[in-house]
């Protein structure tokens, strides 16, 4: 691993980050410039969101290029607590229920989206209309089958930046891990069927 330097304050972040979440934050900043994804795999409880924030608030999404957090319907109101809390220059839309938008430019409205992974999928056509800044998939072990419909929609995003954040990213099979690598960094770890020659489980 490459050294980690002292990590600078983030500006707007309404928290002091612990040594270890200020270090994940500048490595993860520093590692996504040159290649687009990486997974975020903390145990529960070390921050994983505040985290996620503060990378968003170094490289800020706009309304017309949104960050895309998707995550269960059970984390969407601590998710928009969190950003409220420590990110609260940051604006935040939530997507669901009868009244989400029904065009890709209902989307851009805030600078982050929040929705489900079944209101992701199910919407799937507006999702692609826009190019996200950020796509966060949160408890990402959601995308570790690759042949699913989810992990194929979710994949077909357009996004500059992909961080699927996860405690357990190996739940079954090493197949889990390809998925979740794929879909940060597509291609990193070569053809699926390549990878389930070389590294049968």
């Amino acid at each position: 691993a490459s050294e980690v330097v002292d990590a600078p304050p983030v500006c707007g972040l309404n928290a002091t980050l612990f040594p270890y979440q200020a270090q994940g934050v500048e490595w993860m900043h520093r590692t996504i410039d040159h290649t687009g994804g990486l997974i975020l795999a903390d145990e529960m409880g070390l921050g994983k969101t505040i985290q996620i924030i503060a990378l968003m608030l170094i490289t800020r999404p706009s309304n017309d290029d949104p960050a895309l957090i998707i995550c269960p319907t059970s984390l969407i109101t601590n998710w928009r607590n969190e950003i409220l809390k420590f990110g609260p220059e940051l604006s935040v839309l939530i997507h669901r229920g009868p009244q989400r938008a029904g065009t890709a430019r209902g989307l851009q409205r805030a600078q982050v989206v929040l929705a489900t992974y079944e209101t992701v999928v199910s919407d799937i056509a507006i999702f692609s209309g826009v190019t996200w800044s950020w796509l966060i998939c949160d408890e990402a072990q959601a995308l570790k089958n690759p042949d699913s419909a989810r992990r194929k929609a979710i994949a077909s995003i357009p996004r500059r930046r992909t961080i699927p954040v996860t405690g357990t990213p190996v739940e079954t099979s090493l197949l889990n891990l390809w998925s979740l690598v794929d879909l940060a960094v597509p291609g990193l770890l070569g053809k699926r069927s390549e990878f389930e020659a070389e590294f049968p489980d």
